[in-house]
Formats: structure tokens, sequence, C-alpha cells
């Protein structure tokens, strides 16, 4: 059994692991990037480190928004270096049995695993993917 952190996008919960959790921010003024995707929002200054920050709302294909005051930013560890992720909240920390995890159908467009709890689904987030700016443009599922 995994701990995981759930963040929300239009009402749909998404779940990174715990371990990989740097820390919870409120939203605040970004550095833009030049030449940028239109995913990337820009760099947080994070105790004198830039940490390039993304909308993963864009970078999942979904409706770009305005955020709001409930808007975070969390920062993941991935491949030792640091991105933050924008989502309008985060919900609370959770713990799923493994047994729970499925594979997405289709492509995955970002998605590793998806799992229920109750009446609510919670779609499991493939990082590594998610994170490799090499893609510009994530596939809706």
């Amino acid at each position: 059994m995994a701990q995981w952190v759930l963040a929300r996008l239009e009402k749909q919960d998404y779940a990174v692991p715990v371990g990989v959790v740097v820390e919870v921010l409120r939203l605040v003024a970004l550095t833009p990037l030049p030449d940028a995707p239109p995913w990337m929002l820009g760099m947080l200054n994070l105790r004198g480190k830039g940490v390039p920050v993304l909308d993963l709302r864009r970078r999942l294909g979904l409706a770009p928004i305005e955020f709001g005051l409930d808007a975070a930013i969390v920062v993941v560890e991935n491949s030792g270096r640091n991105v933050g992720l924008v989502v309008d909240e985060v919900a609370e920390v959770v713990e799923i049995p493994d047994e729970n995890l499925e594979e997405p159908t289709g492509s995955g467009g970002g998605l590793k695993a998806i799992t229920h709890s109750g009446t609510k689904t919670i779609l499991v987030l493939d990082l590594p993917f998610l994170l490799d700016f090499s893609r510009h443009v994530v596939a809706r599922t």
C-alpha cells in the first residue's frame, strides 16, 4: 500500500506518490520563459534555485483557466530535478493498495494507472511521461 497526494483539476482527482512530492506552495508570480510551450508557465525561484513550472491542465489537454486563490504548485522531484505542477487545489493524502491500481485503456496520455475509491475515480499521473519536455502535446484521454 502506498500513499498518494491527490491534486484536483476540474473536480477530477489526480494522484502522485507522496515520495516524489518535495513541497506544496501557494501559486506565486513566475518568471516567464521566452519561446516556451503553452503548458510551461515559467520559472519559480525556490530558495535560490530555478524550478520550471507547468500548467498541468494544459499538459493533460484540458482547457486553460485563470487560476484562483486555491490554486497550488505541487513541486515534484523527477530524475533528479524539481518541477512544479500548477493544480486547481491539493485535496488530501490517501493510501491506495497496489492491487487497486489498474492500467488505463488506450494511450494513457500521461496516465500511469486508474483506481476507484467509492464512487470517485482517481487517475495516477505518469510523471516521467508528463515531464519529458520533448513532448509538446499530450493526447487527451
